[in-house]
């Protein structure tokens, strides 16, 4: 019974997933040189990042900062560029006001970037560990000091936030965290005293992420067990196994909003292993999309992060390959990247009877038979260089490529 479920789990996600498409761009395609995200991923922090006033990806690693703007161009800062920046950087997250973007280093404090200029205002005595923003106010965390807080181009300080290493800020109440995966999720008001909230319906006291709904004000808190919900200082509700339906296993490591209010999550087994990552609808309590190495075109070599831009497309990114699930249309300059795969690949005998070979230089990680409809029948491995249709009928099918790059391409096989 228990082999059946399985089974029909994977063939619904498995049809649900095929109605969406996967692109993988490797960073040198983008004209990205450096890792796309810090290697550190047990502290605080969101190392890839989109603006949701102009699209535009922000990326930092240990040292630099990259950006690829709304309209494709690329840039980067770093010490060999900009005399503010020190080889020694540590960048943490980001934040995006209007007409700025806010980095943080755990080491040199807060950077500003405005009109194509870059600004230290603030450079801390201790470390700085994460930042959140509440409408036009950003509030910074540094280690054992007061929390900093910066608006209308002033700084100004708080209460102590001690060790804590994340925060979350709504209506001048504020969240704080542990290093991810952590126990304890502690409140405060804006004068730093405790506030109370009832936890006897909360799943479990682990925290991979938290965040608020953009839409209301609950607040969603990613356990051992899956989220668990609070609103009015009572957690009321959760989204587990329990109560819906195909939620994949593991730890949601990362989650997103979509603008319907529905969750766009990423799972893994751990706080450095993802897995996949999985669609949740709110209204009817269904996991109704599935996506992992084995069905989509991802890389989950390294720690991964997730986002949605604001035209509805969601980004996954690690340090090495830039994802986007095509849920809407797509950027103009992404678009015009779309990898086409260019090495030659013959397929023969073609017409075939039973053994098909194939020969490429290009590197394939994916290999598979679709018909002529493009429903995919059969997966084979890429590594083979050859594969069977001795058991399909007579007709016309495609032969569907991707390389390890992203890049695509078709060959129309006929069977006799």
């Amino acid at each position: 019974m228990k082999t059946l479920f399985l089974a029909a789990f994977i063939i619904l996600f498995t049809l649900t997933s095929n109605a969406q498409e996967w692109h993988r761009y490797h960073r040198n395609d983008l004209g990205l040189s450096y890792s796309l995200i810090r290697p550190d991923y047990l502290v605080t922090g969101r190392h890839f990042r989109i603006n949701p006033y102009d699209n535009s990806l922000w990326m930092g690693n240990d040292f630099t900062i990259q950006t690829i703007s709304a309209t494709g161009d690329v840039a980067f800062f770093n010490m060999t560029n900009d005399p503010l920046f020190q080889s020694t950087a540590e960048w943490i997250t980001f934040e995006f006001l209007s007409n700025k973007v806010i980095a943080l280093d755990e080491s040199y404090g807060v950077f500003i970037y405005e009109n194509g200029i870059w600004e230290n205002p603030h450079n801390p005595v201790s470390f700085s560990n994460g930042m959140a923003r509440d409408k036009d106010t950003i509030y910074i965390i540094q280690n054992n000091d007061p929390l900093l807080k910066w608006t209308s181009e002033n700084f100004s300080y708080s209460f102590n936030a001690g060790t804590r290493k994340r925060i979350v800020a709504k209506n001048n109440t504020f969240w704080l965290g542990n290093n991810l995966g952590s126990l304890g999720l502690y409140m405060r008001d804006e004068m730093g005293n405790p506030i109370t909230y009832d936890t006897s319906l909360r799943m479990d006291n682990g925290n991979f992420d938290f965040k608020f709904s953009p839409h209301h004000d609950t607040l969603y808190v990613a356990g051992n067990k899956g989220l668990s919900l609070l609103h009015n200082l009572a957690f009321f509700d959760s989204i587990a196994p329990d109560n819906t339906t195909n939620m994949p296993p593991g730890v949601i490591l990362d989650f997103e909003f979509d603008a319907d209010d529905n969750i766009w999550a990423l799972f893994g087994s751990d706080a450095q292993t993802p897995t996949s990552i999985a669609h949740y609808n709110q209204v009817t309590k269904n996991w109704d999309a599935y996506y992992d190495a084995t069905n989509a075109n991802l890389n989950f070599d390294t720690y991964c992060s997730i986002e949605l831009d604001n035209l509805g497309n969601l980004w996954m990114v690690n340090q090495t390959y830039i994802h986007v699930l095509e849920l809407n249309t797509l950027p103009a300059w992404l678009s015009a990247k779309q990898p086409k795969l260019e090495a030659m690949i013959s397929v023969y005998p073609n017409p075939a009877k039973e053994t098909v070979s194939i020969e490429t230089e290009a590197l394939l990680s994916e290999m598979y038979l679709t018909d002529q409809l493009g429903k995919r029948i059969r997966t084979f491995n890429p590594a083979e260089k050859q594969f069977s249709v001795a058991e399909f009928p007579a007709g016309m099918y495609f032969v569907e490529f991707v390389t390890e790059k992203g890049e695509k391409s078709t060959v129309k096989l006929v069977k006799e």
